[in-house]
């Protein structure tokens, strides 16, 4: 589902996060859907601090999480997803996240579709929780 004439866009957005398969669009966009739409729970990153039981999922490429991650992070790659879901609890709370807040929707979206129940997404993604102060491990990268 994407806005009229932004279907260009969106089709690479989806080929950067491995769905190059697209067989079409919502013709009229988002308004133009008639059914009730699932609401996705959202945090600001400083919210993290007080989130209770919660895992937190980074869904960032490798090549950003071996720069920095959050410490403790569960690390599942969009790119890998459904597919590498297996390991984790259906009924944990996670707080998932990405660079800026795009892929972790994305994710949000398979999560449910599998039976998760208790998804949150941090808004602003890994930019916004290094901003919050939170604890970030960064690796050094050799080149």
């Amino acid at each position: 589902i994407t806005e009229s004439g932004k279907e260009e866009e969106t089709i690479l957005r989806l080929a950067r996060v491995g769905y190059e398969n697209v067989l079409g669009y919502l013709q009229g966009g988002i308004a133009s859907w008639n059914e009730k739409l699932e609401v996705v729970n959202s945090i600001q990153a400083k919210e993290l601090k007080s989130l209770r039981n919660a895992k937190v999922l980074d869904v960032r490429k490798p090549s950003e999480w071996a720069i920095s991650h959050f410490r403790n992070a569960v690390f599942v790659p969009l790119g890998y997803m459904p597919g590498n879901l297996n390991d984790l609890d259906k009924r944990q709370r996670y707080a998932v996240h990405c660079g800026g807040g795009y892929r972790s929707m994305t994710a949000i979206s398979m999560m449910k579709r599998l039976g998760f129940t208790d998804l949150v997404n941090v808004q602003g993604g890994f930019t916004a929780m290094a901003n919050a102060g939170l604890e970030i491990v960064t690796e050094e990268v050799t080149a």
